[in-house]
């Protein structure tokens, strides 16, 4: 499920090397129902890839607020 965006947490690295595996999974539509406001302006992959994430907070609508990606 959608649960948001994840903003920080990571290095120029880490980006640069995400960056190749994340265009090769490029699709023109999200995989999973998302709210359209969220959908604007956003490039979306097939859901092959794992990332661990901490959330601060969870808002009304069940998205993750704050969401940082642990190493």
């Amino acid at each position: 499920r959608y649960a948001g965006r994840v903003g920080t947490g990571f290095t120029a690295d880490v980006m640069a090397a995400m960056r190749d595996r994340l265009d090769a999974l490029a699709v023109d539509t999200p995989p999973v129902a998302v709210p359209r406001a969220a959908a604007r302006g956003v490039r979306w992959v097939r859901p092959e890839l794992v990332a661990e994430v901490a959330f601060a907070e969870f808002t009304a609508d069940g998205s993750g607020g704050y969401a940082i990606r642990l190493e």
